[in-house]
């Protein structure tokens, strides 16, 4: 707590917290006084309430996202503030692939980033077990992964680290063999700790592992919602037909959906999805829903040098206002909260 946030936070602590610019937290000042809670007089300046970082969070969320009326803010304020209080288990949604290098864990932070700028409470797990790289992608230093916890005893309370646009992120650890390959009482600590993930937020993202090893699968099958990502690359569009057949042999309970990231058009984007949605329908007897595409753009390759999430980097992208109209499909089943924990917890349990 800072020295000034017993009896309020100055605009330069309140910037810090949201990372929003001043000429940004003065707009919405200006434009929604009745939303924020009231400022505070301090010795010398004016000061803000500190929860005033959680609301402008979930108001700049919700603008971005093409909110702007008073009265629909409120309402969706209103909303958030009631799904943060009441008991209850986040929604789950897995983020995975057939394969490696199809963008999927830049899709999981992307998606992870929409949710809470539109209120939801969000964490983001790194579940690519020994292979993690969300912390990277973030442009955070954990202060301890989940090799810490899992498998060398450290507290679950320095699990999470603030991440970009106020989400939690779990960080995995990359090159450690035990952690991607955990033995049954690992595991069972691991799924103590995924419980524990899932009582504290609105929405868990889970990046899973690439591949259909035993971990990734399990991730992704024990899901509420899971988006499998491809490109239009045949062998890319062959491992994600794979993950569809391994899903359905292990009954995944949570809805399926397909992104086609890479595309050039939105034609290609569709035709991947036929061709996996014919597949699904004629020999697993089970459709996919499409959620959309991502466009081919240079802007993720150089968010990702610059350790930055390319939400942030570029809003105004090609590929960003991809992630947007695929957000709005997935937001409203996210919203509320869940009356029991998630497959993976009771199966675990």
């Amino acid at each position: 707590m800072s020295v000034a946030e017993a009896g309020g936070l100055t605009i330069e602590e309140l910037c810090g917290r949201t990372g929003l610019e001043e000429s940004a937290v003065r707009f919405y000042e200006a434009r929604y006084p009745q939303l924020l809670p009231p400022r505070r007089l301090g010795r010398d300046e004016v000061l803000f309430a500190p929860e005033t970082a959680d609301v402008l969070l979930r108001l700049d969320g919700l603008f971005r996202a093409g909110t702007s009326s008073p009265e629909a803010l409120a309402a969706r304020l209103e909303e958030c503030g009631r799904s943060a209080s009441r008991a209850g288990f986040a929604q789950v949604l897995a983020v995975t692939s057939g394969k490696g290098g199809v963008g999927k864990s830049n899709l999981a932070l992307a998606l992870a980033i929409e949710m809470s700028r539109r209120g939801l409470s969000t964490l983001l797990l790194d579940a690519d077990l020994g292979a993690a790289n969300q912390h990277i992608l973030a442009g955070v230093s954990p202060a301890a992964t989940l090799d810490d916890v899992v498998l060398h005893g450290r507290s679950r309370e320095l699990l999470v680290t603030p991440g970009p646009e106020g989400i939690g992120l779990i960080a995995g650890a990359s090159g450690i063999y035990q952690l991607a390959n955990l033995n049954p009482l690992e595991k069972r600590t691991l799924f103590g700790v995924f419980s524990e993930l899932e009582a504290r937020a609105d929405v868990l993202v889970v990046d899973t592992g690439t591949g259909l090893s035993d971990n990734v699968v399990e991730f992704a099958a024990r899901a509420d919602e899971v988006v499998v990502v491809t490109t239009p690359d045949l062998t890319s569009i062959t491992d994600a037909y794979g993950m569809l057949k391994t899903l359905a042999r292990l009954g995944s309970e949570g809805r399926l959906g397909v992104v086609a990231n890479r595309v050039q058009s939105v034609m290609e984007g569709e035709a991947v999805y036929r061709r996996l949605l014919v597949c699904s329908e004629r020999f697993l007897g089970r459709g996919v829903e499409y959620l959309g595409h991502v466009y081919r753009d240079g802007v993720i390759e150089r968010a990702t040098g610059a350790r930055r999430p390319f939400l942030l980097l570029a809003p105004d992208s090609r590929a960003a206002r991809c992630v947007w109209r695929i957000a709005d499909e997935i937001f409203p089943r996210l919203c509320r909260r869940k009356t029991a924990p998630s497959a993976l917890v009771r199966r675990a349990g």
